[in-house]
């Protein structure tokens, strides 16, 4: 997924039209797991994706800070949300 990609889906649920960030840069993936299925697999792309987030901080890159943020956050509710339809308990550190 790229950073203008996730922008766009996060304002689309926000009800909200996004603009394509300038540059080249908007249009390269983000480094993202394939799966989110166990815990292990998930705290791997928790850990990823805060370290993307550590990295868009120090670079002073908000937009990016927030839109990983946005969706660290959603990836979280949506795998606790289908870890309790399964009956399991999902642990993932906020």
């Amino acid at each position: 997924m790229t950073p203008n990609k996730a922008k766009s889906i996060l304002y689309k649920a926000m009800g909200e039209t996004a603009e394509d960030y300038e540059g080249d840069w908007g249009d390269v993936p983000l480094a993202y797991a394939s799966k989110v299925q166990s815990a292990p697999a998930s705290t791997g792309f928790d850990q990823q994706i805060s370290q993307q987030i550590q990295k868009s901080v120090e670079n002073n890159d908000v937009e990016i800070t927030a839109v990983l943020k946005e969706i660290r956050s959603l990836l979280r509710k949506n795998y606790q949300k289908s870890a309790s339809k399964d009956g399991k308990r999902a642990i993932m550190k906020e």
